[in-house]
């Protein structure tokens, strides 16, 4: 049995709007969790314009979204301890900055550019595009085990990888 779902066509001014909406560059945390600056994820993962704001900022919305559902229990405990925030879980800082809040940037940009890798693999399909891309670019599940890893390392569970034979 085959089913067949049409749809009305989208037309050609509601498929591309030349004057998209305005993305605020820094998406708020609340107050436990730090601000995430979108032009700080575009640098650090590397991104051109092929990525559009409004793609981006919906990848990095479900990274924090992500995070902070793993670490849920973990921040109700730490609250429930007293801390303030998630900078004064640890008292190690690296360059000025809680090691925690550099963590916590860590597993929203992996998980934002694992949804990113997803969707934007390649242009170029050919095959010496594809070599390319897997030459140079970071998986998908390269980005999302380097999240887990930062996520690991917030709670201070110790990483293990393990290898089948």
């Amino acid at each position: 049995m085959n089913d067949f779902v049409s749809v009305a066509p989208i037309s050609a001014h509601a498929a591309h709007d030349p004057n998209p909406p305005r993305v605020e560059p820094i998406l708020k945390g609340d107050g436990w969790y730090p601000d995430i600056d979108l032009r700080d994820v575009r640098v650090v993962l590397r991104l051109d314009g092929t990525v559009t704001d409004a793609r981006l900022f919906d990848a990095v919305v479900e990274g924090i979204a992500h995070a902070a559902d793993v670490l849920h229990a973990w921040r109700v405990k730490c609250e429930a301890s007293g801390a303030a925030d998630l900078a004064a879980t640890h008292p190690r800082q690296v360059a000025g900055e809680s090691v925690q809040v550099r963590r916590y940037r860590r597993a929203v940009y992996g998980w934002a550019h694992a949804l990113v890798l997803e969707r934007y693999r390649g242009y170029d399909t050919s095959q010496s595009g594809t070599r390319r891309v897997d030459a140079v670019a970071l998986s998908p599940d390269e980005a999302r085990r380097d999240a887990y890893w930062a996520l690991g390392d917030i709670v201070g569970r110790r990483r293990l990888t393990v290898e089948a034979i």
